[in-house]
């Protein structure tokens, strides 16, 4: 029982600061302009991530729907065994 309030006790002590931890960004900022220039940076530097660059070209469904069929394939190979 004690061991079970010792827990509990713990998980709010650290859930508040995990939770203070995570409004110290752009919402800590007092000055209006500020935070919504903090947030835009936020947002800006999110979406200007660089896609994935491949080499190799794009699959026809015909090839997708292949590789699918295989490892279909193989799943049932290793359930049904001596079926």
């Amino acid at each position: 029982m004690t061991r079970t309030v010792i827990l509990l006790g713990l998980l709010c002590l650290f859930s508040g600061s995990i939770a203070y931890a995570q409004n110290t960004g752009c919402a800590a900022v007092s000055d209006e302009r500020e935070r919504l220039a903090c947030f835009d940076n936020k947002k800006t530097s999110k979406e200007t991530k660089p896609a994935a660059k491949t080499d190799a070209p794009p699959m026809t469904a015909l090839q997708l729907i292949e590789n699918e069929n295989k490892k279909v394939n193989a799943r049932i190979k290793n359930i049904c065994r001596g079926c």
